[in-house]
Formats: C-alpha cells, structure tokens, sequence
C-alpha cells in the first residue's frame, strides 16, 4: 500500500519509451512501460515495418521481437535496409559476405532479440521470456508479437483465445514493467489497405487492454495512421482523423530522416538523379563509363556502380 506521494517519488515502473519517430510523437503517440498497444492494418500494409523500424531507431530501448510472421532472412535484410538505407538487393548482395558494411551495421543494433519460431502458444510467450531474462538478467523494456494470428491455440474459438492472449499479457506487462506491441490484422471490409480503419474493425475487437491503438492503412500508396485508441492523449476512434507516417518501403526506413543515424549507415541513401534532367546530362558527360544496358553510370567502390534512380549495386558487364 502506498500513499499518493509515496507513489509519485517511484521512478522504477510505467515510465514512457522514446519515441524517435515525429510523426507517431507529434500525435501524442506514447508508448509506456506496464502496458500493452495494439498496431493493426491488412497484409502488407507496413504494421511490421513501423515496428521494426521503432526497435532500430529507439537505440535506448531494450527489446525483443517475437517475429511470427516473416521468415528469419527476410527480416535481417529489412532491418539492415533500415539501418543502412539500401536496396534490397543490394543487402541482400553483401549478405553473402561477412565482413560486408551490412554486417557492421547489424552488429551494432545490440538493444534488439529476436525470436524466429511460428505457431507458438500461450504458454510458450513466458517461456521465451525467460529465456531472455536468462540471457540478459533482466526483461526486455519493449517486447513486440508479430503477429497475433499466427499464436496457436487449441479448443477454443480463436475470438476468444485471443482475448484470453491480450488479458494474460496485459498482466505480464504490469507484473513485469514491460512494453508490449501487439500487431494484428483488421475486419475484411477494411483489408483493402485504403479504407479507415475503426477502433472497432480490429480483427476480434481485442482492444479492451490496450492502452494505445493505432490503425494503418496506405492511400494512394503513402502510410498513413490513425489513433482510434489513447489513453493518455486525444483519439478517434472513427480512424478517419489519419496522420502521414513518411516511410520509404524501398528502403524499409520510417520517419522524416533518412536513416536511423547517418553516422551509422556504411553508405548513404544516393540521391536520385532526374533521367533526362540536367543534372543527369552532365553526369553522364562527367562518366563516359556509362553503361546503356543496365543504366549503371559510375564506380563508387569495388565492382559496384551507381544508376540514375539511386541504386547501388552491381553492373551487368
């Protein structure tokens, strides 16, 4: 028992995380310790992309990513396009080579696990948190469950079992101090990417716990999000009141920068030269090596060429 005060001095529990993205920090988006939040948007909508993205850019933060969802090469070559600001092939080029740029840049994101292991239960979420405590001596700051659908569960209607999940964590959360990230799917008249999406068009309406829910959707290709749920700030829960989260899915990269950290980026995003624009006409005149088959137009390190539309990589001849 505690008294108000006695309360107020506690600086050990419920504390707000960094938020290192303006546009979600702009919206008063507060992600805090002892709570459970939901991101929900259709298929390939980009949940997975702000979240991975948050992991990399909130260098401060412990945390560890239950990632359900995508397989385990796929997602090391988003997180190192994000760190890096390179095309995916390109990654996926220095990949193959150890002592690449890529591999450097992967080695310092050490604030982020990850779990690659589908079809888990319930009962296997404690586990593998335990298994972080043992590692590190303490549970992770932000634990994020990529994705809800993909927790397995048995003799239960899943409506109910994943409402069952969302109340367990919510007290796993409060018990442990924790900041969980839920990423879920949204009712089928919403899967179509564009329409807004409601507090109430979540898939299963597991809203309940949360403490902030955020609902993604991309018209006209562009994220945008809405707030439909915040306990702490303004919401609408309609989810026609949508924000623009800049985010380019070339790169995987999320938020106004151009990277996480520039200082961190072996080899920074190359502008675009304009194809038949000046600058383009003197590049080439600058670069006789042009090459007209592949477009590549100059050297910028060993056996890799530069292209007009700003990719790195290597050239056909």
């Amino acid at each position: 028992m505690e008294t108000l005060v006695q309360a107020a001095r506690r600086r050990d529990e419920g504390n707000p995380l960094p938020m290192p993205i303006k546009s979600l920090a702009d919206a008063g988006v507060v992600l805090y310790e002892g709570t459970v939040n939901i991101f929900a948007a259709s298929p390939g909508c980009g949940k997975s992309t702000v979240a991975l993205g948050y992991m990399l850019q909130a260098e401060d933060v412990q945390s560890l990513y239950n990632c359900m969802d995508t397989p385990r090469r796929l997602t090391v070559t988003r997180a190192a396009q994000a760190l890096t600001g390179q095309y995916q092939a390109v990654v996926e080029d220095q990949l193959e080579d150890p002592d690449s740029s890529v591999f450097e840049a992967l080695a310092k994101a050490t604030q982020m696990s990850i779990f690659f292991r589908s079809g888990i239960t319930s009962k296997d979420i404690p586990l593998q948190l335990g298994a972080y405590v043992e590692t590190r001596g303490r549970f992770p700051q932000l634990f994020v469950i990529d994705n809800l659908k993909n927790v397995a569960y048995e003799g239960e209607d899943r409506g109910v079992a994943e409402q069952r999940l969302m109340e367990e964590l919510d007290i796993i959360a409060k018990r442990t101090n924790m900041c969980i990230i839920v990423l879920t799917h949204v009712q089928g008249q919403y899967n179509d990417g564009t329409t807004p999406i409601p507090l109430s068009g979540v898939m299963n309406q597991n809203t309940k716990e949360a403490h902030v829910v955020l609902t993604f959707t991309r018209p006209d290709g562009r994220l945008k999000f809405a707030v439909v749920k915040n306990r702490t700030h303004e919401n609408d829960p309609s989810g026609t009141t949508r924000y623009d989260l800049a985010t380019n899915f070339a790169t995987m990269q999320v938020g106004e920068v151009v990277g996480p950290h520039a200082s961190r980026s072996p080899r920074p995003v190359q502008p675009p030269l304009q194809r038949w624009g000046d600058a383009h006409r003197w590049f080439v005149a600058e670069h006789p090596g042009y090459c007209t088959s592949c477009g590549m137009i100059t050297e910028v390190g060993d056996e890799l060429a530069y292209t007009e539309d700003g990719y790195i990589g290597r050239c056909c001849e």
